[in-house]
């Protein structure tokens, strides 16, 4: 009887502590995945592509925060007529929850990130190379909510 409560003991408390780590591998695999659909949505300038992994509030540009799909849209159609981006690559250089690093933030930044993001959500910070710049650091906005996970925003 002892030996199986010991068992017992043992696998709850493996449950547990995985309990903590899993989620953290389950946000973190959601927020990766949602990167890689958005960058390839970017790449080829696809527009319905780009916004069916996007959701308002949007975190934009650490101006403003843009609370209108259709606002978000224009913003996304505009850059594409700018810029082209079929050579992008990118890396993954580290994923953090919010919490984690919201405190690096200051003043009005803070405050806008705070409309988009809550402590779990997921920064990714990325490393982005084309032919035309070289390496440059970009940060995507991840939110996870109802096991879906959304970009909501770019920080240079």
């Amino acid at each position: 009887m002892f030996k199986s409560r010991l068992i017992l003991v043992v696998a709850l408390s493996a449950l547990a502590a995985c309990h903590g780590n899993c989620e953290e591998e389950r946000s973190d695999k959601a927020a990766t995945e949602i990167v890689g659909k958005f960058m390839a949505a970017v790449k080829a300038k696809d527009l319905d592509a780009v916004m069916k992994t996007v959701e308002v509030p949007w975190f934009h540009k650490g101006e403003e925060v843009i609370k209108e799909r259709s606002e978000l849209k224009k913003e996304f159609d505009s850059l594409f007529a700018k810029r082209d981006f079929r050579d992008l690559r990118y890396e993954i250089m580290r994923i953090a929850a919010f919490s984690a690093v919201r405190d690096k933030t200051m003043g009005e930044e803070r405050k806008l990130l705070d409309e988009v993001l809550s402590g779990s959500d997921r920064v990714v910070l990325l490393e982005i190379v084309s032919e035309k710049k070289g390496p440059e650091k970009l940060v995507l906005l991840v939110r996870l909510a109802q096991d879906r996970a959304w970009v909501v925003g770019i920080k240079d």
